[in-house]
């Protein structure tokens, strides 16, 4: 593994932020990381956008037509992981920003893929996808669950699967990992449970796709995105809806967002728990994805405006409370 440190200057901005939509609620505040390609160079940038006032700081400042800088996670040691493809348009690799050393380090340097980055709850352990080649020539290379050790540098694989693992999420108690693979063409969500070494799947419902899981802080459910709820449209027109279930089992299966308009995607919880935010695209006539903003539960349903602009923004993981 090499690691390579780059000295990172942080710009706030302001201009592509709109202040369209109701006003935040009162005594919101927070840090939210997103995406964006808002200096229209064909890259896609992470951004940091401060609550409430909605100033926003830029992470990473690549160029070039299809980079991404993509896949973030939040530590609780203010660090975030995310993965790029700067260096070549199909090789991603893992690299992380912290934030208390205005530092970015490189943590995979190889020729094969790596990215969904996810950090342990306690910031020592980065858990990612990997497209590591195989001994046998036949065997197509699948991405399989690895992590490395920050303070030491050592590498573990997880899993080893005919199928590749993507969306990883680790959950706030440490114990399992929840993510996505395809199951008879469709993504369905599993969880890896680290002890044990076993892996249960979650959703099972056929001809649709359920991506993007990410825990409550309690680590008792599971949010995610699934095209299950549009039965008019077909491939990718099909509108993607917000869910949560239960971890343990995937049962209680809750809808938290669904329209025949809009397709919500990304969805992250606040800390507190108290607020979900997403993306959200109108699939009727491409007009940008929006940055949103709600109360999790209860009843009231109203929606703010985080991020609007005319490009495709990302919605990103919450600032995390430092020092668990």
């Amino acid at each position: 593994m090499k690691r390579i440190l780059t000295p990172v200057l942080l710009i706030v901005m302001t201009a592509f932020i709109a202040g369209c939509g109701p006003g935040l609620p009162e005594g919101l505040t927070g840090e939210i990381a997103f995406i964006s390609p808002v200096d229209n160079d064909g890259a896609h940038d992470i951004f940091v956008l401060k609550l409430p006032s909605k100033d926003t700081v830029r992470i990473t400042n690549t160029s070039g037509n299809n980079v991404e800088n993509v896949w973030i996670d939040w530590s609780t040691e203010d660090m975030i992981a995310y993965a790029s493809n700067r260096e070549a348009a199909r090789d991603y690799e893992v690299y992380i920003y912290d934030f208390v050393e205005r530092k970015e380090t490189r943590l995979t340097n190889n020729d094969y893929f790596d990215g969904y980055p996810t950090f342990s709850p306690n910031g020592r352990f980065v858990a990612f996808s990997s497209e590591r080649p195989t001994k046998d020539p036949d065997d197509r290379p699948q991405r399989e669950i690895y992590f490395i050790d920050l303070a030491t540098g050592s590498e573990e694989r997880l899993t080893k699967t005919p199928e590749s693992e993507l969306d990883l999420s680790w959950s706030p108690d440490g114990t399992r990992i929840a993510f996505a693979k395809s199951v008879s063409g469709f993504y369905q969500i599993f969880v890896y449970y680290i002890e044990s070494k076993e892996t249960k799947q979650l959703t099972d419902v056929q001809f649709s796709n359920s991506r993007f899981p990410k825990w409550t802080p309690d680590a008792q459910r599971i949010i995610f995105s699934s095209n299950r709820g549009d039965t008019e449209n077909a491939g990718d027109k099909r509108r993607n809806s917000i869910y949560v279930m239960n971890a343990e089992d995937g049962s209680d299966v809750k809808t938290i967002l669904i329209d025949n308009v809009n397709s919500y995607n990304s969805p992250h919880i606040s800390p507190d728990g108290k607020w979900l935010t997403y993306s959200e695209v109108d699939t009727d006539w491409p007009k940008g994805e929006n940055i949103m903003l709600r109360a999790f539960e209860g009843e009231d349903t109203k929606a703010y405006t985080l991020v609007k602009n005319k490009f495709f923004n990302r919605n990103g993981p919450w600032k995390q409370p430092t020092g668990i």
